[in-house]
């Protein structure tokens, strides 16, 4: 970058001076400020985010307490923004996926108990399939996500549950002697 002194009033060229770095940039490189006079910000973006982290640096409380009070203030915002980075949909369309399913999970068919239901998607491909209380979603990942798992875990289930009821039967056959 040129290192060159430009007074900001005569400046008919596409370059900004940034008093910070004291190196003249392309009017691209700074933000917007509608309150200046050019509608730029003075500091470069590299300039005022270096700024903006030292202030972060110098006070972590406060930054922390103005963060949560801002995600406490909106948090659709947070939740729209979790779900278009993680599923590519947003806030809206999940809402009118809890509403298609009526607010139920789609495998064991209850309203979950803390009334959040969960994206269940392919992991290899990412592709949304439904909407899961905790509970099945994460028997689901315990499972890996393999039917022939889940196939064989009820199997399991349906051979030691009959096997309890047949001990009941032979158990009533059985009278204590006393």
């Amino acid at each position: 970058m040129m290192q060159i002194q430009l007074k900001e009033e005569h400046n008919t060229t596409n370059l900004k001076l940034c008093p910070t770095c004291k190196t003249a940039k392309s009017r691209d490189e700074f933000g917007p400020n509608r309150s200046k006079r050019d509608g730029l910000a003075s500091l470069c973006r590299y300039c005022a985010n270096a700024a903006t982290k030292r202030y972060q640096a110098r006070n972590k409380t406060i930054t922390k307490e103005r963060s949560r009070l801002w995600n406490r203030q909106h948090k659709e915002v947070g939740q729209d923004s979790r779900l278009r980075r993680e599923y590519g949909i947003s806030l809206a369309t999940y809402k009118a996926l809890v509403q298609q399913q009526n607010n139920q999970c789609a495998i064991c068919k209850q309203v979950p108990y803390d009334n959040k239901l969960h994206i269940d998607h392919n992991h290899k491909t990412g592709v949304i399939r439904e909407l899961l209380c905790g509970l099945c979603n994460r028997a689901l990942g315990l499972l890996r996500d393999n039917p022939l798992l889940l196939d064989a875990a009820a199997t399991y289930l349906r051979k030691h549950e009959l096997a309890a009821e047949r001990a009941k039967l032979v158990n009533c056959n059985y009278k204590e002697v006393t």
